[in-house]
């Protein structure tokens, strides 16, 4: 399988591994700042990410606007119900633009570049 093209970092102009919109450095910089814990201290383990792809391949489109969907966004958070981490009742397929909006990080209809 071809490999995906790398992007810049959107923080610093780095190449990154084409899934991501920063480069490593800068990630781990942001969740310093930011006080998060990374992906895996949040629990997002390999049977997570076989779980996401199968989810995301079952539920292609955006359940908001209708666009591939690419987040399994978790309705009632993780961090408030951690036994519902593999419910698909607690999931909706988001794409990013809409998950940024349900996040409050990106406007409603805003464009991420």
């Amino acid at each position: 399988m071809p490999s995906r093209p790398s992007k810049a970092c959107v923080r610093c102009g780095q190449k990154t591994d084409g899934r991501s919109y920063s480069c490593p450095t800068c990630t781990k910089n942001k969740n310093k700042f930011y006080g998060r814990k990374s992906a895996a201290e949040r629990g997002y383990d390999e049977r997570w990410h076989s779980f996401r792809e199968r989810y995301i391949r079952e539920n292609p489109y955006c359940g908001q606007c209708g666009r591939p969907s690419k987040i399994p966004h978790h309705v009632i958070p993780l961090r408030e119900r951690p036994d519902l981490k593999y419910d698909e009742n607690n999931l909706e397929p988001l794409c990013i633009a809409c998950h940024g909006v349900r996040h409050k990080r990106t406007p409603p209809g805003g464009v991420i570049s």
